[in-house]
């Protein structure tokens, strides 16, 4: 596990690497289609117990059942990715650095030189480079025998101290220069739309971390589902992360990025409203238990594509690019601990599920809060480089 979570920080390479190669008219969508992959594996991870159980194999020494089943899976998977990763991925240039040489393409084409008349004139031209270059020649001879001459007279102690005066310059001007571009950095980011944004991050993730924990005892407890149908549940909920992913890409080319962060914002309090006060409190095995615990859940579900996709989209955008690696580090690094303290929430309160329920839903209503405030800061009014004509 440990060296899963180093691995972890790749994920904020891959984030950084499409701020920097994506233009802010495609950045939604693309994130759309990335995170979309991550949450439905997410999602359809748990689901694919329902064949692995099955397994009761013996490899030679090793067992294959469903225990060690998972574990075996990954491996194929991870193998299978670093295999493709060595072969296919290469580094894409950077959407401005890209616009920019054709920019100057067509500069270079459109304000070219015109050719010189004559012969003549190439002949004189040829003479004085070969006029100068004698000239630096003869410079750079009369200044080296300066120097074998001043190297003979007994000055090394004062030209030691000049040098260890120039080394000190140098690391002084170093360290100021670091200080200098950390105060910078952190400016960067003591910025209301962006502490606001990595908030909804951390909100999201506690809150989904600690709702997966607690879905699989609730499920048994209040509908008497067993291992089967849990991952029945979680199959069902990949199909429906994939019927929102694909609503979501569609209205992304229409809604803007804060519009559709409000809107997830609003089916998630929904769902926790609809769980903590219809679900939380049922009778288990009542006839109408199932409609109530399944369309609660079914409403966070389907939330959850749009606060993860515009809230990407939205950090990316308004952090500056010579910051993008640092902060897409910060992000994971935010998320993960809320994944951290979700499942431990969730262990804390279990069977509790009125006081399990309470404490995400308080936080989502005061993010719905911060969100009211922020909401005009968060609207992107630059354009990139490449989304402009020229």
């Amino acid at each position: 596990m440990d060296i899963l979570g180093i691995g972890a920080g790749a994920e904020a390479a891959l984030l950084g690497e499409i701020s920097r190669t994506t233009s802010q008219k495609e950045r939604t969508l693309v994130f759309s289609i990335t995170i979309a992959i991550g949450q439905i594996g997410l999602i359809v991870g748990p689901g694919l117990n329902l064949f692995l159980r099955q397994l009761d194999y013996k490899i030679g020494p090793f067992v294959l059942d469903k225990y060690t089943s998972p574990g075996a899976l990954m491996v194929i998977i991870w193998t299978v990715l670093q295999i493709w990763f060595l072969l296919f991925f290469f580094n894409l240039p950077s959407v401005d650095d890209f616009v920019k040489s054709q920019y100057e393409q067509h500069l270079e084409h459109s304000h070219q030189p015109q050719p010189a008349g004559n012969s003549d004139l190439k002949h004189e031209a040829d003479g004085q480079c070969v006029n100068v270059n004698q000239n630096i020649e003869d410079q750079a001879s009369i200044s080296a025998s300066t120097i074998s001459g001043q190297e003979k007279m007994p000055l090394l102690s004062n030209a030691g101290v000049k040098e260890s005066q120039k080394r000190h310059q140098n690391v002084t001007s170093s360290h100021q220069n670091f200080l200098q571009k950390a105060y910078w950095v952190l400016v960067e980011f003591l910025r209301q739309e962006l502490i606001y944004l990595l908030a909804v991050f951390f909100v999201v993730i506690f809150n989904q971390t600690s709702i997966e924990t607690m879905v699989v005892p609730m499920l048994e407890d209040l509908l008497g589902w067993t291992e089967f149908g849990t991952s029945l549940f979680f199959c069902g909920a990949g199909v429906e992360l994939l019927v929102s992913f694909a609503l979501l890409m569609l209205l992304s080319k229409k809604v803007t990025d804060r519009w559709l962060l409000l809107f997830g914002l609003v089916l998630q309090l929904a769902g926790y409203i609809w769980l903590l006060v219809l679900a939380a409190g049922a009778n288990p095995r009542t006839p109408w238990i199932h409609a109530k615990v399944l369309s609660g859940s079914a409403i966070c579900i389907f939330g959850l594509p749009f606060l993860f996709v515009p809230t990407d989209s939205l950090y990316s955008k308004l952090l500056p690019k010579h910051v993008q690696g640092f902060g897409q580090g910060l992000q994971q690094s935010t998320s993960s601990i809320a994944a951290i303290l979700g499942p431990l929430w969730a262990g804390a309160s279990l069977h509790q599920y009125h006081l399990l329920l309470a404490v995400p839903l308080g936080i989502l209503t005061g993010l719905m809060v911060l969100t009211l405030d922020s909401f005009s800061r968060i609207k992107v009014l630059t354009k990139d480089l490449s989304d402009s004509k020229t």
